[in-house]
Parts: C-alpha cells; structure tokens; sequence
C-alpha cells in the first residue's frame, strides 16, 4: 500500500504542477520505486519462504480482485 499512496501522490503533484520537467521527474520516480518493489520482493523471497505464496495472492500494486 505504500507505494500506491506514493504513485497516487506523485501522479497529484504532477497534474498539479504539470510541466514537462515534473513529467520527466515524476516517470523517473515510478521507475526507481517500480525497481525497488522489485529488489524488496526478491529479499523477502530469500528471507521468508512464505512470501512467495503471499505474492501469488495480492499484487504489487493494487489488490488484485477475483471474481
């Protein structure tokens, strides 16, 4: 949920202050924080055998919905 609350504010702020600059800043962001979810995921891979499974069930971002 953290990382969603930070797109979710960056995408605010940069409708908000909308320029190409903080486009540019705000594109760079997403990838750093995409990279990081990512490096995040695999160390608790390695350190909790379980988080695979919890992995399997939610998603990276947004809650993923079965119907």
């Amino acid at each position: 949920p953290i990382y969603t609350g930070k797109f979710i504010h960056y995408i605010g702020f940069t409708i908000l202050f909308f320029h190409p600059i903080t486009v540019t800043l705000a594109a760079l962001y997403f990838l750093g924080m995409y990279y990081t979810a990512i490096s995040e995921e695999n160390f608790l891979k390695t350190k909790l055998p379980e988080y695979k499974n919890y992995m399997e069930q939610t998603g990276r971002f947004f809650v993923k919905i079965y119907w």
